[in-house]
């Protein structure tokens, strides 16, 4: 028995471009895959793993993709990077470079042959062949932007994407030629904020559910926690978005920051932004720290960072009742994204000790999508896609 998702030889896709990572959803498979993006040089940056992924691109050139690329990086290229990537921040310039295009593409070429890999292991249909060209099939793309340059950005990217595609992905296993074609009216460029409203009071269709608890309590404040901003906005009683927001002040990069501080403070100088989280997943958060006598002592970096996290939500809570005149006409929260949902349990906590009124409206967004519960961290790239599947059906 097939899972019919979509209609024959049509393909819906919705990506999220986040800070540090792009999410994508095809025809309801998700994939998640680091940004980063290093040009081959002919040699191979170690052993093929499973997060090993190479694009080759419509230029003839070759790039390592993802988590396997920013291992190749020094820590110097590492910052230098993380720089200019916060340099795009303030005028979302980063959308009209080719890295965002090429990294954009691959997300999207890796995606489908996951979804590939669904369709042989559930039975899903429409059944898609990268060994075939996609070249006859109607393919629709969304793409979530920040709020306030969706508009400005939506013929750039028609321009980046609305074309004939053609490059090869290989990953641990083998390689897939990609071929397919995207036409200007298919694609489709939207608000991340609205994307996140829509994927949670909608079904798989895009269809509205006004029976939703999320259209029962309004205004709403939708909060769309990252890496380097918290998207705010208020979804008001006439169904319009308003105060659109984009803070870096209460954002996780700036707990993360605090907390590398404090642990070279300690003697942890080998720790920094972007190996703290490997200690934290890899060594149980336990890293050395070398003293002024020269032992060694073990401390728990998995704490500091809770205590800053902490922090950060308290100076976040005390922002928002200032903005919103003490959340008094605010009647519910829903948080999304991967900051969202870490933030989730200590924001609720602190929020719902003096708000008697938001009680039981503070949500994260975990609701199912084909069956299945969806991580917060797709909140905005499944909205994506049912503002597609919507278009497309």
């Amino acid at each position: 028995m097939t899972a019919q998702r979509c209609k024959d030889k049509t393909l819906a896709i919705g990506i999220d471009p986040g800070f540090d990572s792009t999410k994508v959803v095809v025809n309801g498979t998700t994939f998640l895959i680091d940004k980063d993006v290093v040009e081959s040089t002919g040699g191979m940056l170690g052993k093929k793993k499973d997060n090993y992924y190479k694009c080759t691109y419509e230029d003839g050139k070759e790039y390592y993709i993802g988590s396997y690329a920013r291992s190749a990086k020094t820590e110097k290229e590492k910052l230098e990077e993380y720089a200019r990537k916060e340099s795009f921040i303030n005028d979302y310039s980063y959308f009209e470079t080719f890295d965002f295009e090429i990294s954009t593409i691959a997300a999207i070429g890796i995606a489908l042959t996951e979804y590939e890999k669904d369709c042989k292991k559930m039975g899903l249909s429409p059944a898609i062949s990268t060994e075939k060209s996609l070249n006859d099939w109607k393919i629709y793309l969304g793409v979530a932007l920040p709020h306030g340059v969706y508009e400005k950005y939506t013929g750039l990217m028609k321009q980046k994407f609305a074309k004939l595609h053609s490059f090869l992905i290989e990953n641990s296993e083998k390689e897939y030629s990609i071929k397919f074609d995207i036409k200007p009216e298919n694609v489709i460029v939207y608000s991340q904020a609205q994307c996140a409203l829509i994927g949670a009071f909608s079904d798989e269709n895009g269809i509205p559910d006004y029976n939703s608890v999320y259209f029962k309590k309004l205004p709403l404040l939708l909060i769309d926690g990252g890496y380097k901003t918290m998207g705010i906005f208020k979804f008001t009683r006439i169904n319009t978005t308003t105060g659109g927001e984009s803070n870096t002040e209460y954002a996780m990069s700036n707990a993360v920051e605090r907390a590398v501080e404090r642990l070279n403070q300690m003697g942890a100088k080998q720790v920094t932004r972007f190996n703290l989280e490997v200690y934290i997943n890899e060594y149980d958060g336990m890293v050395n720290t070398v003293k002024e006598d020269g032992s060694v002592e073990q401390v728990d970096a998995k704490q500091i960072l809770n205590e800053e996290i902490e922090k950060t939500v308290d100076g976040f809570v005390d922002y928002l009742n200032e903005k919103y005149d003490n959340m008094i006409d605010i009647m519910q929260i829903l948080l999304t994204g991967g900051t969202g949902a870490c933030y989730y349990e200590y924001f609720k906590k602190k929020l719902e000790e003096k708000k008697s009124h938001l009680k039981g409206n503070i949500r994260l967004t975990e609701y199912e999508f084909y069956g299945k519960p969806i991580n917060p961290v797709f909140g905005v790239a499944v909205g994506m896609y049912k503002i597609v599947m919507n278009r497309c059906k």
